[in-house]
């Protein structure tokens, strides 16, 4: 899957490179609305570990989350702010996920919530891209990533305002991403080539991680035992997508996450996220 994902998105830049060049992406930068400061808002969130809320269409593991016609990016950004969450993700990418950088301008534009977008990056066009629809921080994936494509993106990301949060799934992906200093890890307990989950990978590599940075566990949160298992990991964050794209109430749901109540989401669709 993450070779298909791969070589799709390759003939994709190809494709965004030829209609709008960097050039043109700057100029569009220059006049975008300031980055907002993720750290600052994961740091003072009232959910503890904080909640990065996802937003997404759809999913190879999973298809159609919510159809096209009920799909609403700024009603879910609206959603998730009111339920508390610190920082919104959107995924862009198309062509597995249904996603698009206009998902991600309307959820900045109707929420005060800093927007990470998540993607495949490998280019540096995507993160002029990324910031010209507004995001406030990207995700660099260390497993699609050689050392040095990996540097070259975070610190454009950075001398652009926005803040990295940079994955692992494999302990020897964990070396490479501290090399970078970076303010935010996240451990991604799905594997991007089978998109199994097992939330044991966030066990496995926090101890990996030195104080300083803030952690982010992303990946088959769906139930308030998650939560629970995850912070007793001692991670930062939960990036939470499925389990809050497959629920009609957000707000119940994030409650029923965080301890507030005992119940289940109703929907019984964000139970079994392998």
């Amino acid at each position: 899957m993450l070779e298909n994902i791969l070589a799709h998105k390759e003939q994709e830049i190809a494709r965004a490179i030829s209609t709008n060049a960097i050039a043109r992406l700057m100029e569009e930068i220059r006049s975008a609305p300031a980055p907002r400061d993720m750290l600052a808002s994961l740091r003072q969130s009232t959910h503890k570990p904080a909640l990065l809320a996802e937003i997404k269409q759809a999913s190879p593991s999973r298809g159609v989350l919510k159809e096209a016609a009920t799909f609403d990016p700024a009603a879910l950004a609206v959603a998730y702010t009111e339920a508390g969450a610190a920082a919104l993700s959107v995924l862009t990418d198309h062509r597995f996920f249904g996603g698009s950088l206009d998902h991600l301008t309307q959820a900045r534009e109707a929420s005060p919530l800093p927007v990470l977008c998540k993607d495949f990056f490998i280019h540096p066009h995507q993160v002029y891209a990324a910031r010209a629809a507004g995001a406030d921080a990207i995700l660099l994936i260390a497993r699609v990533l050689a050392p040095a494509r990996l540097t070259a993106l975070y610190h454009l990301a950075l001398n652009l305002g926005m803040a990295v949060l940079v994955e692992v799934h494999r302990p020897e992906e964990v070396g490479p991403v501290l090399d970078l200093n970076p303010a935010l890890v996240g451990i991604n307990n799905r594997d991007l080539n089978s998109f199994h989950t097992d939330l044991s990978t966030t066990a496995r590599l926090r101890p990996l991680i030195p104080p300083g940075p803030l952690v982010v566990s992303a990946s088959g949160v769906s139930t308030g035992e998650h939560v629970r298992y995850l912070t007793a990991q001692g991670v930062d964050a939960l990036l939470v997508g499925e389990a809050l794209s497959t629920c009609t109430n957000p707000v119940q749901q994030v409650q029923r996450l965080y301890g507030k109540d005992k119940e289940e989401c109703l929907d019984g669709q964000s139970q079994n996220l392998d």
